[in-house]
């Protein structure tokens, strides 16, 4: 079984952007998205998917989901989690319903449901958070602006890779990885001439500011 997923408010699902990435070549960008209702529906919708999202083997394009229910977005499958604090949180919600004039009702009712889990992926695709997640933009290239947020790791950068995929001229194909090792969000090079910092390392913990380079190309790193 994969690792449980919390989902609070909404998230998004999607190859290489979203709150949720899926390391799935037939994953769109975004492909879903999973939210609560105010009375404590689960819902997940299709968001003009290449490939569709399915529920139990249905296709669909919205659909509220129940303990047990698979989720099939590409070859990636979820399961729902049961969880009794789906209702209580809805009901911590009504209660809030004045106090919702300093703060919106997502807030309160992802202060309720802080660590729910509700999704877990049955395929063994070694997904693991994050900590902290990151934001990786090109500031300097062809792709000046283009950005990414990575909450779930490893994650392959490159110009051939099916998860962030650069496709700056001469960028390599698979230039490096970010992923969680010891709790820690950190980046390995794949390829001779990436800096980081403008040092040739083979691996370093990610921090805000950290530039990562390949000739005229720079994106830099956002926590």
């Amino acid at each position: 079984m994969g690792e449980e997923i919390a989902i609070k408010g909404e998230s998004t699902i999607g190859r290489s952007r979203g709150d949720l990435l899926i390391r799935d070549p037939k994953a769109s960008n975004p492909h879903a998205k999973v939210y609560i209702t105010a009375q404590g529906l689960v819902i997940i919708e299709d968001l003009n998917s290449s490939n569709g999202l399915f529920v139990n083997g249905q296709k669909v394009v919205r659909k509220d989901l129940k303990a047990g229910d698979i989720v099939t977005i590409g070859k990636s499958q979820f399961q729902v989690l049961a969880s009794g604090r789906t209702e209580a949180a809805a009901q911590a919600l009504a209660e809030g319903v004045q106090s919702l004039e300093t703060e919106s009702w997502q807030g309160v009712l992802s202060k309720e449901i802080s660590g729910l889990p509700l999704v877990r992926p049955l395929n063994p695709i070694g997904i693991q958070a994050l900590s902290p997640p990151i934001t990786i933009e090109v500031t300097e290239g062809s792709l000046v602006g283009e950005k990414w947020t990575l909450g779930f790791g490893p994650r392959t950068v490159g110009s051939h890779s099916t998860d962030v995929s650069i496709s700056e001229p001469d960028f390599p194909g698979e230039a490096f990885r970010v992923f969680s090792e010891d709790g820690e969000t950190k980046i390995k090079s794949l390829f001779n001439g990436i800096l980081i910092n403008g040092k040739n390392l083979e691996s370093h913990r990610l921090q805000s500011g950290d530039v990562i380079s390949y000739g005229p190309i720079k994106i830099k790193v956002s926590i």
